[in-house]
């Protein structure tokens, strides 16, 4: 199922202020696609996740199921959940207590009016799917958070969904099973080919699991891409800082121009500002990014070098994060080497370089 929101907006309104949850938002979201919403806690991704559920209704806009046309305001027309064939999971699960695995998964079958036979042949389907056949019989309450997390998706899945809505269904796992979980996800969301829209405030599951994914701020889309193109070719400052495991090092630098070329002075250096990205410039001041890889210790050769004092050294496994300090400024560096010494030479490229 294709998904396309055109001009799509949510406002809140309160005694005390009014909220723009969602702000003006055009997306298509192909069929079969694993997309991801991705912004900080606030920012409207649950509440744009809400809208194409039907569970809230747009202030405007427009939102296409296929070619259907499932909500409007303008056009008065507002297709309710039950009838948009969606299912959605939630961060809590909301399994129902007093019910067995088998009745929570059932449930939806049950609404639907199925037959008995059909209803143990569909649920025994997904449950074996999902590798939890053997906790049919269980409730709830004796179930681990990865066992209820499957037991959410399978009552999901179970009614053949055209699109499944995850709402940070992840948050509630600790660290190991939350990567385990992950690759389940994605697996069974390749083998289904089922369209998926994935909200989270976590970038390491959204450059994980997602073939696009959608950066969020405010209630607007900052950025849309491939989890490579958000990393290598960010946007702006606000997803250069919110993409990548290890943040970005930003330098904020002062401005030379000579022989009517401008520069950035870090230190000694004098950086060449390219001259696309003169746009950025405000006040006689530009930022400058570089992703901890792409500093190098000891290079052989380098476009630019500094000598760098060595402040903390954090060990990562086979990695190690050194933090060096050159003049006024701090970086991160990521190396697979162990520094004893106090200074280091620390190189880098200009074609690293990001200028915001």
């Amino acid at each position: 199922m294709k998904i396309k929101l055109i001009n799509l907006s949510k406002t809140f309104i309160s005694p005390r202020r009014r909220v723009k949850a969602v702000n003006n938002i055009n997306l298509e979201i192909g069929k079969g696609e694993f997309f991801v919403i991705l912004g900080p806690s606030g920012c409207g991704k649950s509440t744009l996740l809400n809208l194409i559920a039907g569970l809230e209704k747009p202030s405007s806009g427009e939102i296409y199921f296929g070619e259907k046309l499932v909500a409007s305001k303008e056009k008065k027309i507002f297709i309710p959940p039950k009838d948009r064939n969606v299912a959605m999971v939630f961060q809590s699960y909301a399994l129902y207590p007093h019910l067995n695995v088998f009745e929570n998964i059932a449930f939806p079958l049950r609404i639907q009016k199925l037959d008995k036979h059909s209803i143990k042949k569909e649920v025994e389907k997904i449950a074996e799917m999902l590798e939890i056949k053997d906790l049919l019989f269980a409730r709830p309450s004796e179930l681990s958070g990865g066992q209820k997390q499957r037991v959410a998706i399978a009552r999901a899945l179970v009614r053949k969904p055209s699109v499944l809505l995850l709402d940070e269904p992840l948050s509630n796992l600790d660290a190991q099973l939350r990567i385990n979980a992950r690759a389940e996800i994605k697996f069974l969301q390749k083998e289904l080919k089922i369209t998926t829209i994935y909200v989270t405030h976590d970038q390491i599951e959204a450059m994980s699991l997602g073939d696009r994914i959608a950066v969020m701020n405010k209630g607007k889309i900052e950025q849309i891409g491939s989890p490579e193109d958000l990393y290598k070719n960010p946007k702006n400052l606000f997803v250069a800082k919110f993409i990548g495991t290890i943040p970005i090092n930003l330098i904020e630098t002062e401005i030379l121009e000579e022989d009517k070329k401008l520069y950035s002075l870090l230190g000694d250096l004098k950086i060449k500002i390219p001259d696309d990205k003169k746009e950025f410039i405000k006040e006689g001041k530009i930022i400058i990014g570089i992703r901890s890889e792409h500093l190098k210790i000891n290079p052989k050769s380098a476009d630019y070098n500094i000598l760098a004092r060595v402040k903390v050294i954090e060990p990562l496994g086979r990695e190690y994060l050194i933090h060096i300090e050159y003049k006024n400024y701090t970086f991160k560096v990521l190396s697979l080497e162990k520094i004893s010494e106090k200074e280091i030479i620390v190189g880098f490229n200009q074609q690293d370089l990001y200028f915001f």
